[in-house]
């Protein structure tokens, strides 16, 4: 009895001091000037409604720390004389990680008057000052907070007005109507292969599960129309995705397991009181274990499997700026494979087995280099990227011996190199230029059975390549603090048939109150095919063989939109008139047509 008591006395006292002890964590993190990406030191960073007041400055190098933060939900403002505030509204503290806020923060065109800029949840100020109206800033933590956004960044922007996809088994993109395939996604401000698992193809915007993890990702910009100069080969919409650097104080081991899968995750400093640092995270496909365990669903034997990893290595310099190694891969199969017992077979085809392969590789070099003056800095990045489909179908003979049927592969492979260069005359004007090369390659090899031979024959074995040439000037105009116009001018040129475009883009902004904004966008945007379209072969009846697509122009769409926004909220008031121009593919890929959606 006197042991029970004693237990019992432990354990309460035990569960009082749990329920006393306040757990903590450290917000951190940079101030950056965002015309000119210089640090600012000086800012106040302070946790707003703290009562006392708690918060921080900024040291030289622009970095902030603010220790003993209680877990939870707290709102933070940044001020520094000559610069627009910023909040950010609610931001979760959590025990397991270190919270690192970086900010960017615009000089104060008339110092007399103060204009607020709110970083909030509703994604309504993008990332990228440069547009004006159609741009949404992703959170990561809004991938988890958003109804059935399952932490895939593909399925939370379709909770955006205008955004949807095809069906709830794909996370494919469709913006205002248009096709998945106008879709354009950047990493690191170049372009990228569609960066999921169980892809549909080149040109593709979506697939089965998000190859991405919101832990490697940093916030990040998607626009549904009227895109800035910089943003070319888009019709419909830009996923501008940003990477996070990893902690160059503490090192961090996270590990995490659902019914989606396993996920482990590493990052800080390569070593102590160093600022270069790593991040890199792994995601294994819980289904995976399942299909080697025996288990299985319905009449398949055999559960999709996908992994992937993705990473970011920062290496700042004194003098030669700053270095970032970057890349994503991902592994994904799936297969139905028919039941070893004909007895069991009602129909032929209940002998037949189908497989698919997906394999993407996504690595990259950026180079960021702030000049001495303070005001212009260069961006330089190399990136190479591979993608890779493989479907095999088959089918048991009543030997249980499988028969090939069919077989496809598809490689597709991209080189870019893209450079940038910004300069900010003053807090009224700031100018980019930069320039894109982009060279994509094909193979691709067809085998399909002739079922009147018994022969399986080469439908098609293909190789080729292009080039892709682009430029863009960009102007931002802050005549205010309350009006912004930006401006500027794309060119793309393809090497393929030199079919090129020249393509303006203005958009405006006017913030009519501190919670009222109205903008406009007028812009006209190009995209290309991919390659393996303008070097399809076709047969003639007497055996010469053509190329009809060669010629074929850029697809071509006009976007004019007027926005409203009130309140900082999801309303968004927009009347929106697209026309897409559309070119015939002699191939059927796709169909001319026009129309205007309000």
């Amino acid at each position: 009895m006197k042991l029970k008591l004693y237990l019992t006395t432990l354990f309460l006292g035990i569960c009082a001091f749990s329920f006393a002890q306040e757990y903590t964590q450290t917000v951190k993190g940079t101030v950056v000037d965002g015309d000119t990406q210089t640090t600012i030191p000086g800012v106040t960073v302070i946790i707003v409604n703290s009562d006392p007041l708690v918060g921080a400055a900024t040291d030289f190098e622009g970095n902030f720390e603010i220790k003993n933060v209680p877990i939870g939900r707290h709102s933070f403002r940044l001020s520094f004389i000559g610069y627009e505030d910023i909040f950010f509204h609610q931001v979760s503290v959590t025990s397991g990680k270190e919270l690192v806020l970086n900010a960017k923060m615009y000089e104060s065109v008339d110092e007399m008057e103060e204009v607020v800029i709110l970083a909030t949840l509703d994604k309504s100020e993008p990332l990228n000052t440069m547009t004006s109206i159609s741009a949404h800033q992703l959170t990561v933590e809004s991938t988890s907070r958003i109804a059935a956004g399952v932490n895939d960044p593909g399925r939370t922007i379709q909770s955006f007005a205008g955004v949807s996809s095809v069906d709830d088994e794909n996370n494919e993109i469709v913006v205002r109507g248009n096709s998945p395939r106008g879709m354009l996604w950047r990493m690191e401000g170049v372009e990228i292969p569609n960066p999921n698992h169980f892809n549909n193809g080149e040109g593709g915007s979506g697939g089965g599960v998000s190859a991405l993890s919101t832990t490697v990702l940093d916030n990040s910009d998607f626009l549904t129309g009227a895109f800035p100069a910089e943003y070319g080969n888009a019709l419909s919409s830009v996923f501008d995705l940003k990477l996070r650097t990893g902690n160059n104080d503490e090192r961090e081991y996270a590990f995490q397991a659902g019914v989606m899968g396993i996920q482990v995750g590493l990052e800080g400093p390569f070593k102590k009181n160093g600022k270069a640092s790593y991040l890199v995270n792994y995601r294994f496909a819980t289904t995976s274990l399942l299909n080697n365990m025996g288990f299985s669903i319905g009449d398949t034997d055999i559960f999709p499997e996908w992994q992937d990893l993705s990473y970011n290595i920062n290496l700042p310099t004194k003098k030669a700026g700053r270095f970032n190694i970057w890349g994503l891969n991902g592994i994904s199969s799936a297969a139905d494979i028919a039941i070893a017992d004909s007895s069991l077979w009602e129909y032929r085809s209940d002998a037949y087995q189908f497989s698919e392969k997906h394999n993407l590789g996504i690595v990259g070099l950026t180079h960021n280099y702030l000049f001495k003056n303070n005001s212009s800095y260069i961006t330089t990045t190399l990136a190479h990227s591979a993608s890779s489909t493989k479907t095999v179908e088959d089918s048991l003979d009543y030997s249980y011996v499988s028969r090939l049927i069919d077989e496809h592969n598809y490689v597709y492979n991209s080189n870019t190199i893209s450079a940038y260069f910004n300069h900010k005359f003053s807090a009224r004007h700031i100018m980019r230029i930069g320039a894109i090369l982009t060279n994509q390659s094909f193979d691709l090899d067809v085998l399909d059975l002739n079922y009147d031979s018994g022969v399986r024959e080469e439908q098609i074995d293909k190789t080729g390549e292009s080039n892709r040439h682009q430029g863009y000037l960009q102007w931002k105009w802050r005549m205010s603090n309350t009006f912004d116009l930006n401006s500027g001018v794309h060119f793309i040129k393809l090497g393929i048939n030199d079919d090129y475009s020249i393509e303006p883009r203005i958009g405006a902004r006017w913030y009519v109150r501190n919670n009222q904004v109205i903008n406009a966008g007028f812009v006209l945007h190009s995209k290309a095919e991919p390659t393996s379209i303008y070097l399809a072969e076709q047969t003639l009846a007497n055996g010469n063989v053509i190329q009809p697509n060669k010629s074929l122009k850029m697809t071509k769409a006009l976007h004019s939109v007027i926005g409203y926004n009130i309140l900082k909220k999801i309303l968004d008031l927009r009347l929106n008139c697209t026309t897409n121009i559309y070119t015939k593919c002699l191939l059927n890929q796709m169909i001319p047509r026009s129309f205007c959606l309000l």
